[in-house]
């Protein structure tokens, strides 16, 4: 079903709720080395069954809140890393894409049984209390898209004719992608609601598209942010989507500016040490388990190995972000 089919704004008023009940992340996981190679693996297992955006980013919530609270044995990252796909996929995706145990066993070359596959999908649900409907950013871009343009906007300082706008939602369309693999692989980004992220992103667009005013007042409405709420997200998106993707310098923006943009050479607003290096991935075949240092589990560890590292989830309405020692 589409957003042109429901209440938007019922539906967004719901997600807007539903995030305040994510987890508070407290950046505390043994193992935040390996996951630039498990976000990759996660990444090119998602692109080879054509699971949805909404299935990998909350198959990846799922991974760091679990990793956030329990240390994996070494030997069972890979098993998490399929039992959240497949809780996700469950929740999110259509029934035909869904992989089946025999799929997904294949991708480790069948180095965990089914019977310890699904332990670890019981582990991770338990940790949830079987609530994993974690609203994500891409959840609200669908809706923030449609007010992402329109033919009152400036393009290049002129009108925005049909031609020229269909030039600009097709590059924005380019953009968003890689921005989205930004956000999925900064866990600062944890530090603020998915809605907010996505307002930023929506920002971050008209900003690198050259489209003006840079926060119209439609935009104010449909998020309900307003750029003041965003411009330190914003910046850091841009200045890092630069350093990628186009140039070492900094376009920034002031909302007052009329769009007057002015380089500046100066770091973006650190929001966390995203691993850049995998900015750029593409879909292809899925790394077995070089990656992630994976052996084969031999029968004595034939039970799912977690250390707890918190006695459960902590939710909190306001503040997204926590610092604190495992130990």
């Amino acid at each position: 079903m589409s957003w042109d089919q429901i209440d938007v704004e019922e539906v967004y008023m719901t997600l807007r709720k539903r995030e305040k009940q994510i987890p508070l992340y407290y950046n505390r996981s043994l193992q935040l080395n390996k996951r630039p190679f498990i976000l990759e693996w996660m990444w090119n297992t998602c692109d080879v069954f054509e699971l949805q955006g909404t299935t990998l980013h909350l198959a990846v919530s799922l991974l760091d809140y679990f990793m956030d609270s329990y240390s994996v044995h070494a030997n069972h990252l890979m098993l998490l890393c399929i039992a959240c796909i497949k809780i996700s996929a469950k929740y999110e995706d259509i029934e035909v894409k869904i992989p089946n145990l025999k799929e997904l066993l294949q991708l480790t070359s069948h180095t965990y049984t089914s019977d310890l596959l699904m332990q670890m999908e019981l582990s991770v649900l338990k940790l949830f209390q079987w609530n994993i409907g974690l609203p994500n950013i891409m959840h609200f871009c669908p809706y923030f898209m449609r007010a992402l343009f329109d033919g009152t906007d400036l393009i290049d300082g002129t009108g925005a004719t049909p031609e020229k706008l269909n030039m600009v939602k097709q590059s924005a369309e380019s953009i968003k992608l890689n921005l989205e693999n930004q956000i999925l692989e900064d866990i600062q980004y944890k530090k603020h609601y998915p809605s907010m992220v996505c307002s930023a992103m929506m920002a971050a667009l008209r900003v690198l598209t050259k489209v003006e005013p840079l926060w119209p007042d439609r935009l104010k409405t449909t998020t309900q942010y307003t750029y003041g709420d965003l411009h330190e997200l914003v910046r850091a998106m841009v200045c890092n989507y630069q350093k990628i993707y186009a140039s070492d310098d900094c376009v920034v923006v002031d909302e007052t500016s009329d769009f007057n943009l002015y380089m500046m050479t100066s770091p973006a607003p650190s929001i966390g040490s995203a691993n850049h290096n995998n900015a750029k991935l593409q879909p292809g075949s899925v790394n077995q388990s070089a990656a992630l240092n994976v052996s084969h589990v031999s029968m004595s560890e034939q039970q799912v190995t977690c250390d707890k590292l918190s006695p459960k989830l902590a939710h909190s309405g306001t503040k997204r972000f926590k610092t604190e020692s495992a130990n």
